[in-house]
């Protein structure tokens, strides 16, 4: 079995050129994105054009666990189909 990542970062202020090195590699390598901020579409330009990028929790509307638990799914549909 292949094993894959999941990981969870932070755009911070929004700008690109403040991002760790860790987190531009991980966009850059991502096949689905998930987000929840306004600021961050500059930083989604920097994901494969092959990337699926969702919009989730805007308002904050969601709760966390349901965000929590969309992830579980995506994680299922993509490496364990």
């Amino acid at each position: 079995m292949n094993k894959q990542k999941v990981i969870i970062t932070s755009i911070g202020p929004g700008d690109p050129e403040l991002l760790t090195l860790k987190a531009y590699k991980a966009i850059q390598a991502a096949e689905v994105i998930l987000y929840d901020s306004d600021q961050a579409e500059e930083i989604l330009n920097l994901a494969d054009e092959h990337a699926q990028i969702v919009k989730i929790n805007k308002d904050r509307s969601i709760p966390y666990n349901e965000v929590a638990e969309h992830i579980v799914n995506l994680v299922e549909e993509y490496y364990l189909a």
